[in-house]
């Protein structure tokens, strides 16, 4: 089986709808809501789907889609911490006047295509992306190590991170830890 990553473009906006074509959107949400502020209310199903749509045509949606044997059946959305104000596990820490602190807030491989190292292949894409355009770090959340995996699991799977360098800093919750990148150490 073939396996790539691509950085998302313009242009790949059928790719994405491919992706979640089996989810609706991964439960109507479409990896959009994070980036709307806190008390604002969430847009869900046709709304999100437009509103992603405008954001990845017009170039303001960041990710990296996954591909098995050329079809496209993941999804790594990562954003500027400072452009997703509405994600419950971002949290204002440290220094990022810069916005070069960058978070997974998003991770989604389709369930017929997991066990292919489709995960991996975007994982490795998004942190070699994110450290050639200069960013100091990447974040994600994932469920704990010592914990099962919290149901919705929009954070993949921790020893996913743990595999690639990412360390545990500390937990969000009870369904989320916080697991950081260094990357401009790694340069």
């Amino acid at each position: 089986m073939n396996v790539a990553a691509r950085v998302l473009t313009s242009d790949m906006w059928n790719d994405v709808v491919e992706v979640f074509s089996e989810t609706a959107g991964c439960d109507g949400c479409w990896c959009f809501n994070h980036h709307i502020a806190p008390g604002r209310p969430d847009v869900r199903d046709d709304a999100a789907r437009a509103a992603k749509e405008l954001a990845v045509r017009d170039g303001r949606a960041s990710g990296v889609v996954g591909y098995l044997d050329g079809t496209p059946v993941g999804w790594c959305a990562v954003d500027r911490r400072r452009d997703i104000p509405g994600h419950d596990c971002v949290t204002e820490t440290g220094d990022d006047a810069a916005g070069n602190v960058w978070a997974i807030h998003c991770f989604f491989v389709r369930e017929t295509a997991r066990g292919h190292g489709v995960a991996r292949a975007m994982l490795q894409t998004t942190v070699s992306w994110l450290r050639d355009a200069g960013a100091s770090e990447v974040e994600a959340f994932p469920s704990p190590p010592d914990r099962e995996p919290f149901f919705h699991g929009f954070g993949g799977p921790f020893t996913l991170y743990s595999s690639l360098g990412f360390e545990q800093t500390d937990d969000v919750d009870e369904n989320y830890c916080r697991v950081v990148c260094m990357l401009e150490a790694a340069r």
